[in-house]
């Protein structure tokens, strides 16, 4: 009975194993069938979906750090935008303080004179000429004085002022505005005025009895100026030699009460 037992495990296990070796070479001659297919199929499934998700992977960092770079960038963008908007203010700032900057040097020009004397001499015996240059804003400013045989002086004033690349003479009135000028006279005619009063009162002998302050226009005055920032106007009454002392007048002004007056 046991021999019989054993013969019938050794047929079971030989056909176990004779099944195994023919399954092998059937799959090796016939690698289509459905179970090497299902699991080539599984396989590559797998392979698939592992790529899959390394390419979600990627593209979820992809995306990430094109949001991140999104977000620099618009911040980017706003500073700049930013930096522009202070640049044009900065520039619009600095632009109106260059305009006061320049307003303030012209406004001190007013009052900045430079002045110098010199002696020039003339022939032997003569007095030298006396010459006094200024400097005042945009003009070049020369009186010259000139003495008699006396040696008494007469001064004559040239003004000055650049035009193009040369220098051109100029009239006194040119250096007020126009519309100014009846306005100036008056100012000035005032102050003369009482000076003139007392010349005449301490002169009876040089003015005649009925003689009246005649009044004078710009054109009929000589301009001066030193360098203690004050403007002078001077007059000639027409008196005879022997009042030459009291024949001229003059009224001096600071620079900074003629500004309304002055042209540009």
């Amino acid at each position: 009975m046991k021999a019989f037992l054993i013969v019938i495990l050794v047929v079971f296990a030989n056909t176990i194993f004779s099944q195994n070796i023919i399954r092998q070479k059937y799959d090796e001659f016939f690698p289509n069938n459905k179970k090497r297919q299902i699991e080539r199929l599984s396989y590559q499934k797998d392979s698939i979906q592992k790529i899959k998700d390394s390419v979600s992977v990627r593209l979820n960092s992809a995306n990430e750090l094109i949001a991140k770079q999104t977000v620099e960038l618009k911040n980017l963008i706003q500073e700049i935008t930013n930096l522009q908007s202070n640049s044009k203010s900065t520039v619009g700032q600095l632009q109106l303080d260059l305009i006061k900057l320049k307003d303030s040097i012209n406004y001190l020009n007013y009052f900045n004179v430079v002045c110098k004397e010199e002696l020039m001499p003339r022939n032997t015996g003569e007095e030298p000429l006396l010459i006094n240059t200024c400097f005042w804003r945009k003009y070049k400013i020369i009186e010259t004085g000139t003495s008699d045989y006396r040696g008494r002086y007469t001064w004559k004033t040239e003004i000055f002022k650049p035009v193009n690349d040369s220098i051109k003479a100029i009239e006194m009135v040119e250096l007020f505005k126009p519309e100014m000028l009846n306005e100036l006279e008056l100012k000035i005619n005032e102050r003369l005025k009482e000076d003139f009063a007392y010349l005449f009162e301490a002169n009876r002998n040089c003015f005649p009895r009925h003689f009246v302050y005649p009044g004078f226009k710009l054109k009929d005055m000589r301009f001066m100026i030193s360098d203690n920032s004050e403007i002078s106007f001077e007059v000639i009454y027409g008196l005879n030699s022997s009042c030459f002392a009291v024949n001229a007048a003059s009224a001096s002004f600071k620079i900074k009460d003629l500004v309304p007056f002055l042209a540009e």
